[in-house]
């Protein structure tokens, strides 16, 4: 289980900081567990993404947060949107380690569910 787990747990309908999600998708990737695709960017390049977490929103929307491991200097770049929506339409994050990112409960218990199994 991944450290300051408990500091995610406690975050709900929150914010969880860029810096403990990082250290969460390292520890998935040591394991090969993580979940990874590609989509089209606007301008026809494949750009690959890992899924963070997966859950429901307030209005009811089944969401995803993904990461996009590409460098951005010193930010990290993560995307919300619902699951059914082209990647086009996600809320884009460019983050510093220290920021945090807004989460729902169901996206923190994912990734909580997730770190216990590990």
């Amino acid at each position: 289980m991944i450290k300051d787990l408990d500091k995610i747990h406690h975050q709900r309908n929150g914010f969880v900081r860029v810096g403990l999600l990082i250290e969460y998708l390292d520890q998935l990737a040591e394991l090969k567990k993580l979940e990874m695709g590609t989509y089209e960017a606007g301008d026809g390049a494949l750009v690959r993404y890992v899924v963070v977490a997966k859950g429901w929103n307030h209005a009811g929307s089944y969401i995803q947060l993904l990461y996009i491991p590409r460098p951005y200097g010193k930010r990290y770049r993560f995307l919300l949107g619902k699951v059914e929506d082209p990647i086009d339409y996600y809320e884009q994050f460019d983050c510093y380690l220290t920021d945090a990112i807004p989460m729902t409960e169901t996206l923190i218990e994912y990734i909580v569910n997730q770190s216990e199994q590990l």
